[in-house]
């Protein structure tokens, strides 16, 4: 083989594998960001939901799959006496907003509307910082909304690696063009 051949396939080489280290780093950076915002989102969900469940909370939660399944009020409190400790027309009026799907999908809401089971006007346990669970919610959204989650999924970021490995193969020949160029021109 001549010299000339060998060294042109070792530069073609080395262009192939500096494109493939940078399209593994890309990859392995954008996962591991992506996989640390995950995690962060994942643990502020579940303080959130921590902070906004206490005793009567779950309690509440237990009556309305208990209701479900009896035919009678008296009944529930007969088998239950814990919910002899919260109001019977109050439980019946919950009970009410709850089935009919009003505040489905926004919980707080729905225990604002109830403060005589100990729930603030946002929906928070009386015992909750109301504060301290805003700068949490806010940094949630922001995590939402960060770049990582909203802007590129796993399969586009494959792509991007795939069109920056093509990319920088491709370019190698507008490069031997300029090297070409500027020698012509010296000469």
């Amino acid at each position: 083989m001549k010299k000339t051949t060998k060294k042109t396939l070792a530069r073609e080489f080395l262009i192939l594998l500096g494109s493939s280290i940078l399209f593994f780093i890309i990859i392995f950076s954008w996962d591991g960001l992506n996989s640390l915002n995950y995690n962060k989102r994942n643990r502020l969900q579940n303080e959130l939901k921590e902070l906004s469940q206490n005793e009567t909370t779950r309690l509440l939660d237990k009556f309305i799959e208990t209701e479900k399944t009896y035919n009678k009020w008296s009944d529930v409190f007969d088998d239950f006496p814990e919910f002899k400790k919260l109001k019977e027309e109050a439980l019946k009026d919950y009970y009410e907003t709850v089935m009919s799907n009003k505040y489905k999908n926004d919980r707080l809401k729905l225990q604002s509307k109830f403060p005589e089971f100990g729930f603030s006007n946002y929906g928070l346990p009386n015992d909750v910082n109301e504060l301290e669970y805003k700068e949490k919610e806010s940094k949630l959204k922001k995590l939402k909304n960060s770049f990582f989650n909203s802007f590129i999924d796993d399969d586009e970021i494959l792509g991007v690696g795939i069109f920056i490995l093509s990319l920088f193969f491709a370019l190698r020949y507008l490069i031997y063009a300029t090297k070409w160029s500027f020698k012509q021109l010296k000469d």
